[in-house]
């Protein structure tokens, strides 16, 4: 059912896509690339803004992408329903379509590699390796013919593993 036919008025198209991004989340990304920059100036003093920006880019997008295909695989394996009070939910709610999450999600991995390739020329190819990493982790959490998520015991365990919200 859709916000409209509860007699909810509908968000903007801003705020359910912010809202899908799941902002609270994102300290997941930013966290760490700040105190490996910190950790990278305080040891070998280190200064390269312009990689500093990339990584903490790329790492955003990761998790943004992250939270799309959580809410379109959540969606798929029937886990949202429109009575079910979650973190995003709009796809459930009719607010946008199942696609248009994928599409983003995919978007936001595109641009996360470009941003990636950049570092890997600027520094070492392991930063490709960790990337895709981060990249399949994220995706495979709840996508995938067996999904991270969805494994026994692994919703007691993802706060510590690959958990994006």
């Amino acid at each position: 059912m859709t916000e409209a036919a509860l007699g909810q008025p509908r968000p903007s198209i801003w705020a359910i896509w912010w809202r899908l991004a799941r902002p609270f989340t994102l300290t997941a990304s930013i966290v760490p690339v700040l105190v490996g920059s910190a950790v990278a100036f305080a040891t070998v003093g280190i200064r390269a803004p312009e990689l500093f920006v990339a990584m903490l880019v790329a790492s955003v997008l990761i998790q943004v992408a992250t939270n799309m295909f959580n809410e379109y695989f959540d969606y798929k394996h029937g886990l949202d329903t429109p009575q079910t009070v979650g973190i995003a939910g709009a796809i459930v709610r009719g607010l946008v379509s199942p696609g248009a999450v994928f599409k983003a999600g995919t978007a936001c991995y595109v641009i996360a590699l470009i941003f990636g390739l950049y570092i890997v020329y600027r520094t070492s190819p392991i930063v490709l390796l960790l990337g895709l990493a981060s990249a399949a982790g994220g995706y495979f959490y709840t996508g995938g013919p067996l999904p991270i998520f969805h494994l026994h015991g692994a919703r007691d365990r993802r706060p510590g593993l690959l958990h994006p919200s």
